[in-house]
């Protein structure tokens, strides 16, 4: 027998954005923190959409800053609400996640997530852009994975 969650606390947690009638990126659940000399954090990531559905495990290092901090990107997303820095990249540290930010002339930022089973050049990549207002939006895109990431 199943145990129902007591809230919504209890649930795995995940963040979404897109549309799923379009594409639809999926971060989490995150994966028990490792820590080895480095802390870890591992989630799952997905992309479903129009007869595609590509998961993938994740791997960044979130404590500090630095390039390979997905926290660190979203919150700096966040804080440029203006677009000072148009563009601006992540890759996770195994090469399975990167996102490509940029902006359009109306102020929304637009994340491409690209997804790979692994760094070798045969394996599979899929991709999917997702639109966000540069506020709000990115504020609780940013507030969300923080959380997520946290979950671990």
């Amino acid at each position: 027998m199943l145990a129902m969650p007591e809230s919504d606390e209890d649930l795995p947690r995940t963040v979404s954005i897109g549309h799923p009638n379009v594409a639809l990126i999926t971060l989490g659940p995150a994966l028990p923190r490792t820590v080895d000399g480095y802390e870890f954090i591992d989630f799952w990531a997905s992309i479903e959409g129009s007869g595609l559905k590509v998961r993938t495990i994740v791997r960044t290092i979130e404590a500090g800053t630095g390039p390979l901090c997905l926290s660190q990107f979203v919150s700096e997303l966040a804080d440029d609400w203006r677009g000072e820095l148009p563009c601006r990249d992540f890759e996770s540290i195994e090469h399975d996640l990167s996102i490509a930010c940029s902006r359009d002339p109306l102020g929304h930022v637009l994340l491409r997530f690209t997804l790979r089973e692994s760094y070798r050049a045969d394996s599979w990549a899929a991709s999917a852009t997702a639109k966000l207002d540069a506020g709000e939006d990115m504020a609780d895109f940013a507030r969300e994975v923080r959380s997520l990431l946290a979950s671990a």
